[in-house]
């Protein structure tokens, strides 16, 4: 048994190394090196930070910038659209005009008949697409109405109000498409 425990105690004795008395020393640098590396740790901690701060205003910058874009983009293309759809709207109105003389000229009655239901449905139609016919009675506006005529009135409160309309004015969305053209009375 004596054999074994010598050579246990030479195992234990390989095995511990020696400690070396400049333990304050070691101790001193350590702790240096951890509080470099602890500062090297914050430096970097505020730089990614400050990046990801950055990032972030980039990031909403480029939202706002496309909230934008896609806005303008949006009412660009509505106003295309109702630019499109006023065109195509106003190639059909004197159309109607052309209906509405013929329905003037036929005798047939049914012959008129089947004319008087195309021009309700052509009206029907731009009516559908937001098309008003302007109102051409009363006082005269300059805005909707074009005087293509006067007429000595008769009366003094007559002065400056239709007599009676020569074409009809529309509107789409309040925009004016063509004015109504008038006979007004003159003072």
């Amino acid at each position: 048994m004596s054999k074994n425990k010598n050579k246990q105690e030479e195992v234990l004795e390989e095995e511990i190394p020696e400690v070396v008395c400049d333990d304050e020393e070691k101790e001193e640098d350590k702790t240096g090196e951890l509080l470099t590396k602890l500062a090297d740790l914050k430096k970097k901690c505020e730089q990614e930070t400050k990046r990801a701060d950055d990032m972030a205003a980039v990031a909403t910058r480029l939202r706002a910038d496309f909230d934008n874009y896609r806005k303008r983009t949006n009412e660009s293309i509505a106003k295309e659209r109702d630019a499109g759809k006023a065109e195509v709207l106003e190639k059909l109105i004197p159309m109607l005009d052309v209906v509405e003389q013929a329905i003037g000229m036929i005798t047939d009655d049914s012959v008129k008949s089947g004319v008087v239901m195309i021009k309700d449905q052509m009206e029907a139609l731009l009516h559908s697409f937001g098309v008003e016919e302007v109102d051409a009675s009363g006082e005269f506006n300059p805005k909707v109405h074009e005087a293509i005529m006067r007429m000595p009135c008769k009366k003094p409160e007559q002065a400056g109000t239709v007599h009676s309309v020569f074409q009809k004015g529309y509107t789409i969305g309040g925009k004016l498409i063509r004015p109504a053209r008038v006979v007004v009375y003159n003072d």
